[in-house]
């Protein structure tokens, strides 16, 4: 027998190689075959996740409820609801002050009589006249690091009653002026029926003495009280008509 020609071996090295070729492209496309079940299931948990992302945004946004950061609010029993401001001017004071503000027009003649800000006047401009009041409290500090603490706000047998005391807020790591100034603090009283007429004020000053004062708004009067802490027989009445 004659040996093959080189044109038959090139014809089945050609041919024996295509032969190879599509086996390794048959191998190919069996292993890049995704499982049939595998991209439903992922655009599944990606949807539940997509709306569990939702339902929290939601939850943050009905969460959010933010103060305007005026001082502090708060209700007794009775339901009575109040909210304080602290202010200062830049002016001396002797005795301290106390007015009853139960109108609109009782309310700018507050403003135009004294030297406060605008977040002082936005706290008065604020109040509804309908079922609230103000309480303006006023009285001398030595330094403008002191102010005008309310200690407590209640309601009983119609009588408003405010006790207030003029606190210094120094610190050994908080240097302040020694300037004569007025602290004052504002208090609004938002009643649950009728708003009361009837007011009583206990203010300790900054000497630790105590001043009392009860008024009646429209009636025209008010009574006021001092007593010096310590002393039985410093103490003083007097009645403005």
């Amino acid at each position: 027998m004659s040996p093959p020609s080189r044109r038959t071996l090139l014809g089945s090295t050609a041919g024996l190689l295509a032969l190879t070729a599509g086996c390794v492209a048959n191998n190919s496309n069996d292993d890049d075959d995704p499982d049939p079940g595998a991209g439903s299931n992922s655009d599944g948990n990606g949807n539940e996740n997509g709306n569990e992302s939702a339902n929290g945004n939601e939850s943050d946004e009905n969460g959010d409820d933010t103060g305007d950061g005026d001082g502090d609010e708060t209700e007794n029993d009775d339901e009575l609801s109040t909210k304080t401001h602290q202010y200062q001017q830049p002016t001396r004071s002797d005795d301290p002050t106390i007015e009853y503000i139960h109108s609109r027009d009782d309310a700018d003649d507050w403003l135009a009589d004294r030297d406060v800000g605008e977040d002082t006047t936005r706290f008065v401009d604020d109040t509804e006249f309908e079922n609230s009041r103000l309480v303006s409290i006023e009285a001398g500090a030595p330094n403008p690091c002191t102010e005008m603490a309310i200690d407590s706000v209640e309601l009983s047998d119609d009588v408003l009653t405010v006790e207030a005391t003029v606190t210094d807020q120094r610190s050994p790591e908080k240097a302040c002026a020694q300037q004569e100034v007025t602290v004052g603090a504002l208090v609004r009283a938002t009643f649950p029926d009728e708003p009361t007429t009837e007011l009583s004020v206990t203010v300790v000053d900054r000497h630790g003495d105590e001043h009392s004062q009860s008024m009646a708004s429209g009636s025209g009067s008010a009574s006021s009280s001092t007593s010096v802490t310590g002393s039985d027989t410093d103490s003083e009445e007097e009645t403005e008509k």
